[in-house]
């Protein structure tokens, strides 16, 4: 009964992830938008385009945490070390590539259209590259399991 104990811890972690995403990609993104508009009623007309932008991040986002939650549910199966954990780290190893490419894509438009702050360009750029070395390192643990996933396959067949 103990080692479920990490998969719960880990899945609780994955649903307040869940949770404080929805209210940052649903509620403090559309309101913070907003407020732009109203202090630059000019800018109008990025409001879509810029809500559906922050919401394929976190689509994406939120992809990587179903396969996240795989993970947790193997771990919870006691098969920490399987072919399934190292594709889903595979992939969200390939998601984190994607969100800071997105990150830097939308720095880079922004600075294009003039229509940024140092802070904003700053922020984006250092999330970027957290996502890339989260990237890394998923794919570092992706190749790990994997490799610990059959040296487990080869010693349960002498078994």
């Amino acid at each position: 009964m103990a080692k479920n104990h990490p998969a719960r811890a880990l899945k609780l972690a994955a649903a307040v992830v869940a949770l404080v995403g929805a209210v940052v990609f649903f509620v403090l993104a559309p309101m913070m938008m907003n407020r732009v508009v109203l202090l630059h009623p000019s800018q109008d007309v990025w409001l879509w385009p810029s809500l559906l932008y922050i919401w394929l991040i976190g689509g994406v986002c939120y992809v990587a945490l179903w396969h996240f939650w795989k993970i947790c549910v193997q771990i919870g199966r006691d098969r920490s070390f399987c072919m399934e954990n190292a594709s889903s780290l595979r992939w969200i190893s390939l998601l984190t590539v994607l969100i800071g490419g997105l990150l830097a894509l939308g720095a880079g438009a922004l600075v294009l259209l003039e229509m940024t702050s140092l802070l904003l360009i700053l922020g984006m750029g250092l999330a970027a590259l957290a996502a890339w070395v989260v990237a890394l390192m998923a794919y570092a643990l992706s190749h790990l399991v994997k490799k610990a996933a059959h040296l487990q396959n080869e010693n349960d067949l002498t078994i």
